[in-house]
């Protein structure tokens, strides 16, 4: 009964693997997410900076209440800046 089970759990995780691996690479946002990830690999100090801005802003409209005035303008025009550095990542030419 073990052996069946044993089985099936691996059967789930191959089939779960197979399936990250097919929508992570084939389809553009698969090579989308390559682009982004080797340009942020070799720009740690931008990589930092993109996502600590990015948590803020989500740090922000979570407690909002703590904030003061205008945290959803503050804690949404933080994660615009946040994207907007995904997509300077993904624009960038080297």
């Amino acid at each position: 009964m073990q052996r069946l089970y044993y089985f099936s759990e691996e059967l789930q995780k191959s089939s779960l693997t197979k399936l990250i691996k097919s929508l992570t690479l084939n389809r553009r946002g698969g090579e989308t997410m390559k682009k982004i990830m080797k340009y942020l690999s070799a720009h740690v100090m931008y990589n930092s900076i993109v996502h600590a801005v990015t948590g803020i802003g989500v740090g922000i409209l979570i407690a909002r209440p703590l904030v003061g005035e205008h945290p959803v303008r503050w804690g949404i025009a933080l994660i615009v800046v946040g994207i907007a550095g995904h997509l300077y990542a993904l624009m960038a030419k080297k």
